[in-house]
């Protein structure tokens, strides 16, 4: 053996003598970073590295104390995240240290230096308000008055958490948002640090949640002749009604009613509105309104004889000229011929204003007792609104006839109508089109409707949802009650929509079932929004369709807060609800229902319900008229419903849209 070769043999000896003779390296820890500070309450992040470990788990420590103590020295969890206490301790540094699992023999340490940092608290840290309400919050900073704070604001809605002042002094928004909460965070910045605090503010609706003018519609029944109106009201924000004017067509008796006052309170806890509306010295009648937001709600009232709803948006008064009405815009009315007997009429179009009062194009699409009237040309001309009600005339010349409507601004995108000839009596709306011209590829995914209206039998409704796609219709259901006579569940097999008109998007469309089939003309407010009527010749409905995502197809797709509206017969009786339904997302309504059937009732309800595709509900209420009522669902979203009764005690057709 050479001598070379015995000095790496006996090398090798010794390197492996010094590893004790195992042939194992030893286990080696370390801990980053090695020093650091931290204000106290604040945290910061260590990581450590095991090599030659058969674990890479640790025990961490702070000042030999397990996890440390959240008083005295601070707090290290098993991830190695440290948080500083709420004071600083003597002295002001403590010693992280990190032990291997695999070698508990062996450590390795870090260095955290404790400042002062702002400790803030936030005075009240929890409260319920009222909507439009105001109160001041107080911050402090290690137990003194903090300067410098900045505010922010988070909540689930599209329509505003309300506002805060560098002060402090927080106003909840007129609206509650959904969920009715608000996140109010304050925030200290100290040497490039920032700290910061919450309080939880729940906002209840109130008076206020009901302030300024409103434009409103109305369809019903007084004494057993029709009516239909359109007007104002306006609400101070404090209980007080202080005026308004309303345009009512009395089966073809046309007169102005002024409001002269009256009050309203707000129940927040049962998300409705009790309005007493004057319209002389002796003269009253109590309104019923349930609100999804200050924008938006609906209205109902009643009495011996007297059945009636309809819908009132806030009004815009700054867009209360000609111009306004600029653009294209569809519209749909409803209601009825007068002749004898009555026969029920529905109107779907579209026209283009030119924001100088004249109607230049436009097409109509009418369903007159079954006799039609397809793709009328449109002309017409607009009066200038008043200034104070927003109320003009607008005239429309057709194929049809012509026709007169009295219309009510309530901003730049929007118009209620109520129609003043002598031989029709209609209400509805018209509303800025959004993405015209059209064409059929904008129109596809699941479209969900419900048309209401009637048949030889008596009143009709009828919903259900389609798929739609590249022209055409490829599977479905579709639900009919006709005066108590129910079809439901009906597949569709097939059908076919092509868009005749680009400029105002008026489509047709066959809707097939087994044997039978559903034709339709639609005129588009958006690519995903339609106003919609029946042409055929044996029934007259109309209604609103939608292209939705139909929730998650279980329970939890309808969970909240929402305003309900309701409108129908029982027998051939007149029915009109009102209400809020709260759905726990697990199955199962609660709620409150105003109810109109010959009379007025108040009742609360409780009403377990199933989503599945065409769910099923029933709406449970103490009001002997209405009794428990089931009804099937067409869930657009989790925010839009569309209702259409699937018993046979009636015939109720209607929405049920979230509260924010």
């Amino acid at each position: 053996m050479k001598p070379f070769q015995v000095v790496v043999i006996f090398a090798a000896l010794l390197s492996l003598a010094g590893c004790g003779g195992s042939g194992k390296a030893a286990v080696s820890i370390t801990v980053s970073p090695t020093t650091a500070s931290v204000a106290t309450t604040q945290n910061t992040q260590f990581a450590a590295t095991v090599t030659n470990g058969s674990t890479s788990a640790v025990n961490w420590e702070v000042n030999g104390l397990l996890f440390g103590d959240a008083v005295t020295v601070g707090t290290i969890n098993s991830t190695g995240l440290y948080t500083a206490p709420q004071t600083v301790p003597n002295p002001a540094t403590v010693t992280i240290t990190a032990v291997p699992l695999a070698d508990t023999t062996k450590s390795a340490t870090a260095t955290v230096t404790i400042t002062l940092g702002a400790n803030l608290a936030i005075s009240p840290s929890s409260l319920t308000m009222p909507a439009g309400a105001q109160q001041a919050f107080n911050v402090t900073s290690n137990g003194m008055a903090a300067s410098g704070i900045v505010y922010s604001l988070s909540c689930h809605t599209t329509g505003g958490c309300g506002s805060v002042t560098s002060a402090g002094l927080y106003t909840a928004p007129l609206s509650p948002p959904s969920g009715g909460n608000v996140i109010l965070t304050a925030s200290l910045t100290v040497s490039g640090s920032t700290f910061s605090t919450s309080a939880t503010i729940t906002i209840q609706a109130s008076a206020q949640s009901l302030t300024g003018q409103y434009a409103f519609t109305f369809a019903g029944i007084n004494a057993g002749a029709p009516f239909h109106s359109a007007g104002t009201i306006a609400f101070d924000g404090s209980g007080n009604i202080t005026g308004g004017t309303e345009t009512v067509n009395s089966n073809g008796t046309v007169s102005t009613v002024n409001i002269t006052g009256g009050t309203y309170t707000y129940s927040a806890t049962e998300g409705r509105v009790t309005a007493t509306v004057q319209t002389g010295p002796s003269t009253s009648v109590t309104w019923y309104l349930a609100l999804t937001n200050r924008n938006h709600g609906f209205i109902e009232f009643g009495g011996t004889g007297i059945s009636a709803s309809g819908t009132l948006d806030l009004q815009d008064s700054t867009q209360f000229s000609l111009a306004t009405v600029n653009g294209q815009w569809t519209f749909r009315v409803s209601g009825l011929n007068i002749s004898s007997p009555a026969k029920e009429v529905a109107i779907v179009g579209a026209f283009s204003a030119d924001g100088a009062g004249n109607v230049t194009t436009g097409l109509l699409d009418a369903n007159d007792g079954g006799s039609l009237s397809n793709g009328q040309s449109v002309t017409g001309s607009l009066t200038a609104p008043a200034a104070g009600t927003g109320s003009g005339t607008l005239t429309l010349n057709s194929g049809f006839g012509a026709q007169t409507f009295a219309y009510y601004i309530v901003d730049a995108t929007h118009l209620k109508l109520v129609e003043t000839d002598a031989n029709r009596s209609t209400a509805g709306d018209a509303q800025l089109q959004a993405n015209s011209p059209y064409a059929i590829g904008d129109f596809h995914g699941n479209l969900y409707f419900v048309l209401s209206g009637s048949s030889a039998s008596g009143q009709l409704g009828i919903g259900g949802s389609v798929a739609v796609s590249a022209g055409a219709i490829t599977g479905g259901s579709v639900d009919k009650n006709d005066a108590g006579q129910l079809a439901l569940a009906q597949a569709v097999t097939g059908g076919n929509y092509t868009v005749q008109d680009a400029t105002t998007g008026r489509t047709t469309g066959t809707i097939s079932l087994n044997g039978t089939s559903i034709n339709v003309v639609l005129y588009p407010l958006s690519d995903t929004s339609f106003n919609i009527l029946e042409t055929d010749a044996t029934q007259v409905t109309s209604g609103s369709a939608m292209i939705g995502t139909g929730g998650n197809g279980s329970d939890s797709a309808i969970t909240g807060n929402y305003a309900l509206h309701l409108a129908g017969t029982v027998g051939n009786t007149p029915e009109d609800v009102v209400g809020q339904l709260i759905a726990n997302g697990g199955g199962v309504f609660t709620g409150g229902l105003d109810i109109t059937n010959g009379g007025a009732g108040t009742a609360l309800l409780a009403s377990p319900y199933a989503v599945a595709g065409t769910a099923n509900s029933t709406l449970k209420s103490g009001f002997a008229n209405f009794g428990s009522v089931g009804f099937n669902l067409y869930i657009v979203d989790s925010t839009q419903v569309f209702l259409l009764e699937n018993d046979n005690k009636g015939m109720l057709t209607g929405v049920m849209q979230a509260q924010n």
